[in-house]
C-alpha cells in the first residue's frame, strides 16, 4: 500500500533495486537521484510508528557514493546500513565531532568513562540527536542509555515542544532509553548526577532481565527440601509449606503541629530553622523509611505550603545534608531511614488504613515492595512478572496498574532478584528459600 506520508504501526519496506546478473550495480535509483530526492526517501522511511521490516537484496556496502554526488543515494546507503547493523552504524561519522562548545557534555562523558563504561558523543543523523550514548556493558553493539543535555542540540530545536515532548517521544519509539540532565544540576553537584546515571544504568540492566521471559538468570539451581530442580514442573508443591504469611502493618502518619504563617518566606527564616529540623526528624521517626518527596510534603504542609518550589527544595536539601540522615537511592528516587534501621535487613511492609493515608507509587521504598513480593511468592510458589506486579500493587491498595505503579513494583521485584532471593525461570519468578 502506498501510504502517501500517512503513518502506520508497522511498515514492510521493499527495495526493488539491486545488482544485475553480472553483479554490477547501477546507481540510477530514479526519483531519489534527483535534486531533493532525499526528501522522498525520508518520508518513506519515517512513516512507521513502531517497526519497519526492510526487504532488500541490495546491501549498503554495494553502494559507492564516490561515484555520485546525490544526497538521496547517500541517504539510501545510510538507511540500509542502519537497517543492517542497527544503532551502532550511526555514531561512526559523528563520535569525532569537536566538543569545544560542549564542555559540560565532555566532562560528563569523561566521568562516565572513568567508571568503566564506553561512551559515544552526539549520536544520530537527524535533528533529534543523543548527546551522550552509553554502550551496553554486555552487548557492545547496543546502547543501554542515552543522555540528553541542555547543550547545543537542545537549543537548536525549533520550539520547546520539540525539545520537551517530540524529541523524547521519537527517541523512545526508536528504542532509546533516555535520561535528561540539566547543566545547572551538574555544576552544583557533579558527583550526585554521575551517581544517578549509574543507578539508572543498573535499573535498566535489572529491567532487561525481567522483560526476557525465556531467558534464565545464571545462578545455582533452586533448592527446596534439599532437592535441586531445573523447571517449575519439577516442584512438588506438597514439599513446600502451605502456611500463608502476612507481614504487614498499618502505615502511620506523622501529625505535625500546624504553623500559622503569613507567607512561605517565613519557612525560610533563620529563626524558624530549628523548628523545621525538628519537624523533619519527627516525620522520619514516625514514617521511616520515607521518600524525600513525601518527607518534604509533610513538612511543607505543616506550614500551609502546597507547592515545593526551587527555593524551598534547595533549602530542604541543605537541611537534609546538615542532619546527615541515612539515605538509600534507587534511580532518581531517594529514601530516608532512621539511624537504627538497616535497609538490607528491613522486613515487612506498610499498608494504608484508608485512601487518605495511601502513598503514591513513587513514594514506596523498593525494600518495602520487595518484602511484599517475597511474601506473595512464599504463598503462591511462583508467578509471572505481570501477575506478580498485579498482586504486589494490590498489597499497597492500587486497583489499577498505571505506569508509575508498574515501575515501582518492577523496582521491588528487581531488588529481590538482585539480592539473590528470587530467580526468573521459564517465564516465572520463584522465591529462593
Amino acid at each position: 500500500e502506498n501510504v502517501q506520508g500517512d503513518e502506520r504501526d508497522i511498515i514492510l519496506f521493499s527495495i526493488g533495486y539491486g545488482p544485475d546478473k553480472e553483479g554490477k550495480l547501477s546507481l540510477n535509483f530514479g526519483p531519489i537521484n534527483r535534486e531533493g530526492g532525499w526528501r522522498r526517501l525520508n518520508v518513506a522511511v519515517s512513516r512507521a510508528r513502531y517497526e519497519m521490516k526492510v526487504f532488500s537484496t541490495l546491501r549498503s556496502e554495494q553502494i559507492d557514493i564516490t561515484r555520485t554526488s546525490s544526497q538521496g543515494v547517500a541517504g539510501l546507503k545510510s538507511f540500509l546500513a542502519y537497517a543492517e547493523k542497527g544503532k551502532i552504524a550511526l555514531p561512526n561519522r559523528l563520535v569525532s565531532k569537536s566538543l569545544k562548545n560542549a564542555a559540560f557534555e565532555k566532562m560528563l562523558a569523561k566521568k562516565i568513562e572513568e567508571l568503566g563504561y564506553e561512551v559515544h558523543i552526539d549520536i544520530g543523523c537527524s535533528a533529534f540527536k543523543i548527546d551522550i550514548g552509553i554502550v551496553h556493558p554486555n552487548k557492545p553493539e547496543e546502547y543501554i542509555l542515552g543522555i540528553l543535555c541542555d547543550g547545543d542540540n537542545y537549543f537548536n530545536s525549533n520550539t520547546s515542544r520539540d525539545r520537551e515532548i517530540v524529541q523524547p517521544f521519537v527517541l523512545n519509539n526508536l528504542g532509546w532509553k533516555v535520561y535528561k540532565i540539566w547543566s545547572i544540576d551538574w555544576w552544583e553537584n557533579p558527583s550526585k548526577i554521575t551517581a544517578d546515571i549509574i543507578d539508572v544504568i543498573k535499573m535498566e540492566l535489572v529491567s532487561q532481565i525481567l522483560v526476557k521471559p525465556k531467558e534464565e538468570i545464571l545462578v545455582d539451581p533452586v533448592v527446596i527440601e534439599n532437592e535441586s530442580i531445573n523447571s517449575i514442573s519439577e516442584i512438588d508443591v506438597n514439599t513446600i509449606a502451605q502456611k500463608s504469611i502476612r507481614n504487614y502493618s498499618s502505615y502511620e502518619i506523622c501529625q505535625l503541629e500546624i504553623i500559622l504563617s503569613s507567607s512561605s518566606d517565613e519557612f525560610l527564616w533563620f529563626t524558624n530553622r530549628k523548628k523545621v529540623t525538628e519537624q523533619i526528624l519527627k516525620v522520619i521517626q514516625v514514617e521511616s523509611p520515607i521518600s524525600k518527596n513525601l518527607l518534604s510534603k509533610r513538612v511543607l504542609s505543616a506550614w500551609g505550603i502546597s507547592r515545593n518550589g526551587i527555593r524551598l527544595s534547595t533549602y530542604l536539601e541543605m537541611l537534609f545534608k546538615e542532619l546527615n540522615i541515612q539515605t538509600t537511592r534507587f534511580g532518581n528516587l531517594e529514601f530516608f531511614w532512621k539511624d537504627d534501621q538497616i535497609p538490607s535487613k528491613y522486613i515487612g511492609y506498610r499498608v494504608a488504613s484508608n485512601e487518605l493515608y495511601k502513598r503514591d507509587a513513587d513514594d514506596l521504598p523498593p525494600e518495602e515492595i520487595g518484602n511484599a513480593v517475597k511474601e506473595i511468592l512464599f504463598n503462591q510458589i511462583s508467578l509471572s512478572k505481570t501477575d506478580l506486579i498485579r498482586e504486589a500493587a494490590k498489597c499497597f491498595g492500587f486497583a489499577r496498574i498505571g505506569t508509575n505503579v508498574e515501575n515501582a513494583m518492577s523496582n521491588g521485584i528487581g531488588l529481590v532478584i538482585m539480592e539473590g532471593r528470587a530467580i526468573l525461570k521459564n517465564g516465572r519468578i520463584i522465591l529462593i528459600e
